[in-house]
C-alpha cells in the first residue's frame, strides 16, 4: 500500500481538482487523489449545508427527468458550484476532473464557460455505462478536452478512452470473524430474478447470505430473507465485507469492465463470484480467487464457502493517482478524443 502517495512521470498540470459525485461511495473512490500536495477533492459539485437546497438541486438535476427532457433554468445554482469557492489562478494550469455523476449535476452552461478558461481542461471519467447516462451527459461532452471511461464497450463505440475504475483503499477489518458465506448490496436495475436466484441457490445448498437489493418495485418484495430497498451506507458496506467470505456481483449485458464489487474483493481479500467475464482478463484472475459463473445452478458453492486463506497481493493498482498518471500521459501525447 502506498503511504506517501505521489504522482509519477511528468506532470502536464500545475493543480488538479477533482470534483466528485457528493456520496460515501464517491468518496470511498476518489479519496488517494486528496492526499497528493497539487490537488484538491471537492466532496460534490455542489457545496452547501442547507439539506433544503441540496433536495432541490438534486430534483432539479434529476437523472430520470433530464434524460428525458433537460429542465431549464438550472444555471440557477451557480453561486453554490463547489469550484466557486476554488480560486483559478491564471498563471497556473489547471485539470479539472469531474465524473459523469458530478458533470450530470452541473449545468452544462457553466461548465462550457468553465471551459472556455485558457489555463483550464476539463476531463471526465465515466463510472456508470453510457446505456445509463447518455441522456444526462449528451449536451456536456463538447466541453471536455477527454472523456475516459472503464466500459471497454464504451470506449470503442464512442472513441472514448478506458481507463479502468478507481478505488482508494479505506478502513476496513482486516481477519474478521465470517458470519456470511455471500454478500451483495446494490440496485436491482434488470438483475433481480438473477439475484434473488442466486440467493435462493446459495441458501438452499446450506450456504449463509446478507443479500441488500434496492430499487425494487413493492409488488415484487418477498418474504424470502433478502432485505429490499434498504439503503446501507458505505461504511456498513465494509462491515459486511469485512464479515463476508465471498462477495457476490451480477453485471448486466450493456456492462464489460471492472466493478466496484470486484475492486473491494480485490482490496480485502475476499473472493469473488460474478457473471462478468470480462475479469478474467484481469491479472487478479489468476489468483484463483475469483469465479465466473454462467447460470445459477452452475455456481460452485464449495468455492463459495471455501474459508481458506484468501491474498491477491493487491499494491494500489486501482489507486486513482494511477488516473492522474494517465490524463497525464493523454494531455502530453496531444491526442484528442
Amino acid at each position: 500500500m502506498i503511504n506517501n502517495l505521489s504522482v509519477q512521470g511528468e506532470q502536464h498540470f500545475d493543480e488538479y481538482i477533482m470534483v466528485a459525485p457528493g456520496s460515501d461511495y464517491g468518496r470511498a473512490m476518489w479519496s488517494d487523489i486528496g492526499c497528493l500536495e497539487n490537488a484538491q477533492l471537492l466532496d460534490s459539485a455542489m457545496d452547501s449545508e442547507n439539506k433544503l437546497l441540496r433536495a432541490a438541486h438534486h430534483a432539479h438535476f434529476s437523472f430520470g427527468v433530464n434524460r428525458r427532457i433537460q429542465l431549464p433554468f438550472q444555471n440557477m445554482w451557480k453561486k453554490y458550484y463547489s469550484l466557486e469557492k476554488v480560486c483559478i489562478r491564471p498563471e497556473r494550469r489547471y485539470c479539472i476532473i469531474f465524473t459523469d455523476i458530478s458533470a450530470g449535476r452541473t449545468d452544462a452552461e457553466y461548465l462550457k464557460n468553465l471551459s472556455a478558461k485558457p489555463n483550464v481542461s476539463l476531463v471526465m471519467i465515466l463510472v456508470n455505462t453510457m446505456a445509463r447516462m447518455e441522456g444526462i451527459l449528451r449536451s456536456r461532452f463538447p466541453y471536455f478536452d477527454k472523456v475516459f471511461t472503464f466500459d471497454n464497450k464504451d470506449a470503442e463505440k464512442y472513441g472514448f478512452i478506458h481507463h479502468g475504475q478507481n478505488y482508494s483503499v479505506t478502513s476496513c477489518k482486516r481477519g474478521c470473524s465470517v458470519k456470511f458465506d455471500a454478500f451483495f448490496v446494490g440496485v436491482a436495475k434488470e438483475r433481480l430474478k438473477t439475484l434473488t436466484a442466486i440467493y435462493a441457490h446459495i441458501k438452499r445448498n446450506g450456504g449463509s447470505a446478507a443479500f441488500f437489493i434496492s430499487g425494487v418495485k413493492k409488488n415484487l418484495v418477498k418474504n424470502n430473507g433478502i432485505r429490499y430497498n434498504h439503503w446501507v451506507e458505505y461504511k456498513d458496506v465494509l462491515k459486511y465485507i469485512a464479515h463476508s467470505n465471498c462477495i457476490v456481483e451480477v453485471v448486466d449485458d450493456n456492462q464489460e469492465g471492472m466493478t466496484l464489487r470486484a475492486m473491494e474483493a480485490i482490496c480485502y481479500n475476499k473472493r469473488l463470484l460474478t457473471n462478468n467475464k470480462a475479469v478474467e482478463n484481469s491479472p487478479f484472475y489468476k489468483s484463483g480467487f475469483i469465479k465466473v459463473f454462467s447460470s445459477v445452478k452452475d455456481i460452485d458453492m464449495d468455492f463459495v464457502k471455501d474459508r481458506s486463506p484468501v491474498d491477491y497481493h493487491y499494491n494500489n493498482e486501482f489507486s486513482p493517482i494511477h488516473f492522474i498518471e494517465h490524463i497525464n500521459q493523454e494531455f502530453l501525447s496531444g491526442e484528442k478524443i
